[in-house]
């Protein structure tokens, strides 16, 4: 059967793994070198880095500007890695052997054949035929002959890398936007926790107001909770980032074969913490009745606002203390065990409401980092439905 004229091959658009035809600088000059680690699931050069071209050994895989990285083994290719290299110093690069190089050729647009090798479609094609035994399957370079596209002209191209590239810096300013919001939070919390808040929501200067604030230990502040689990209840694990999430969907590494009354109990508003990862500031708050393995410790706030306490052990300061009192020779064999935990003094306001208006502040901060979370992966979803229109030829710009 013959192919559909309607269509044509990547080879018919771009070369692979083409030899460079840029001049090639002296030893001497920098050039770019892009490692797989430095391009990001998204497509994009993260880490951008150089080398004298004479520090470059033999075997790496040359490139020139305006080529397509496309990451050929697993599981960097399903997991979307490559790059669309601009901006190369001395105009050339070199990168991972695991990298093919697309080159637009004549009368085809080089931000075209990117989107083309970002596309879903494409990487599950390459996924379906991957040679090579489990663990360092690889996509061939034949795979670029067999996987066809919308035969479109350098003007329609243009036009789609044009709204591509549109939906991409939307994603990216969006991105940028949580970072931010994410790094004004640890100076939030410190400014909040350290310093309180008066009866107008203003930032407190502790020195002149030192009746406010009290001292006390972690082991009076959050006391050791010892109750065994009971059937019926859900099985949490404590994860790094996102507090308390049910077993086996975040956290697989959790014992799954204990007995409901083998486990900790923690009670909603309980604090959990994993003694291995405290020191990281790995805890979580419960939002109800759950059981947890005993690999973990569960405490009782006391005297104090719950999501406050659990705020406490997020603030950076507190997490150094967490790293101080962990035993262990090296850092992955570090344990945060209770009576140091308990040892442990903090400075608190009195005041139960000043520690829930504190919560409140930080909760709307979290609120508005969620939401622009939900709008950057409902434009990625928009960007998903453009490409399967736009490649696919389902809809012409």
């Amino acid at each position: 059967m013959s192919a559909d004229p309607a269509t044509v091959a990547i080879t018919d658009v771009a070369e692979v793994n083409p030899p460079l035809k840029a001049s090639r600088p002296p030893a001497s000059a920098r050039v770019s070198f892009i490692p797989m680690a430095d391009v990001s699931d998204s497509g994009e050069w993260v880490n951008k880095q150089s080398r004298h071209l004479g520090e470059i050994g033999a075997g790496y895989t040359p490139f020139q500007e305006h080529d397509i990285l496309f990451a050929k083994i697993t599981p960097c290719m399903e997991n979307g890695k490559g790059t669309f290299a601009v901006g190369l110093e001395s105009g050339v690069g070199f990168g991972s052997t695991e990298f093919h190089v697309l080159r637009a050729k004549p009368g085809n647009q080089p931000r075209f054949v990117y989107h083309v090798t970002q596309w879903e479609a494409l990487r599950r094609k390459a996924e379906s035929m991957m040679i090579g035994s489990a663990g360092q399957q690889r996509v061939a370079a034949e795979f670029f002959s067999r996987f066809r596209i919308p035969r479109l002209d350098g003007d329609q191209q243009h036009q789609i890398a044009d709204i591509l590239d549109a939906a991409d810096a939307a994603i990216r300013q969006t991105g940028a936007l949580i970072s931010k919001l994410r790094w004004m939070k640890t100076g939030l919390l410190h400014d909040l926790l350290t310093r309180g808040l008066d009866e107008q929501g203003r930032l407190r200067e502790p020195v002149a107001h030192p009746k406010q604030f009290r001292e006390c230990t972690l082991g009076e502040l959050t006391p050791l909770r010892r109750d065994r689990g009971y059937p019926g209840l859900p099985t949490m694990a404590v994860t790094m980032y996102d507090g308390l999430l049910p077993r086996n969907t975040h956290d697989r590494r959790v014992e799954t074969r204990l007995l409901p009354e083998q486990h900790l109990l923690a009670r909603k508003g309980d604090i959990a913490y994993n003694m291995m990862r405290m020191w990281q500031g790995a805890c979580g708050l419960a939002d109800e009745d759950c059981l947890l393995s005993p690999a973990y410790v569960v405490v009782v706030p006391t005297g104090v606002v719950p999501a406050f306490a659990y705020l406490l052990f997020k603030l950076p300061d507190t997490i150094q203390k967490f790293h101080n009192r962990s035993r262990g020779l090296t850092d992955d064999r570090l344990r945060l065990y209770h009576r140091d935990f308990a040892r442990i003094v903090v400075r608190i306001p009195r005041s139960l409401s000043e520690q829930q208006a504190i919560v409140d502040v930080v909760q709307a901060h979290d609120a508005r980092i969620r939401a622009e979370e939900a709008y950057r992966d409902k434009l990625k979803l928009q960007k998903r439905g453009l490409m399967n229109d736009l490649l696919t030829g389902w809809v012409r710009v």
